[in-house]
């Protein structure tokens, strides 16, 4: 007899238990940026944000470790340099070592900060302006993702951030 009250016992919490984590899960906040629009019209997922009045498009990138800003766009927007450099390794490997900046940029009410690598995209991104007519100025690699804890979801072609 005390086996099955305590069976019930513990069926009746695990239930409570459920119930409240479905609803928890349900209510739960969190922050959402759309990739759609930019995916149905390019093929690319991109996120535009802004500093100030001006619009900065970044195409996602999981696969690169730092995110990279183009070098043309500093003259247009506020930021710091940082005492510190990389070499960039791609298909064109280059030995010469790239400066990184830091700044401030938007996304609706959210505010990002974030250290950029600057290098010269001007020839990759022209051909995407080319074919797709989109100006890009800079991609979020998998530190920004991390930084922010944001996960993408290709299902929904949203990027999704726990608040």
């Amino acid at each position: 007899m005390n086996i099955v009250v305590t069976f019930l016992i513990l069926i009746v919490v695990l239930i409570i238990f459920l119930a409240y984590s479905i609803v928890y899960i349900n209510n739960e906040k969190f922050e959402k940026i759309s990739f759609k629009e930019s995916m149905d019209l390019t093929g690319f997922p991109i996120i535009t944000f802004y500093i100030g009045e001006e619009k900065l498009n970044f195409i996602l990138d999981t696969g690169s470790n730092v995110s990279y800003i183009n070098k043309d766009c500093l003259s247009n927007i506020p930021y710091k340099k940082i005492d510190k450099v990389t070499y960039v390794t791609g298909f064109q490997a280059d030995e010469e070592p790239k400066p990184f900046a830091y700044f401030e940029f938007y996304y609706k009410e959210n505010k990002f900060e974030d250290e950029f690598c600057v290098v010269d995209l001007s020839p990759s991104f022209s051909q995407i302006k080319q074919q797709s007519g989109v100006v890009l100025h800079g991609l979020l690699g998998s530190n920004f993702f991390q930084k922010y804890r944001y996960v993408l979801n290709f299902d929904e072609l949203k990027a999704y951030s726990k608040k």
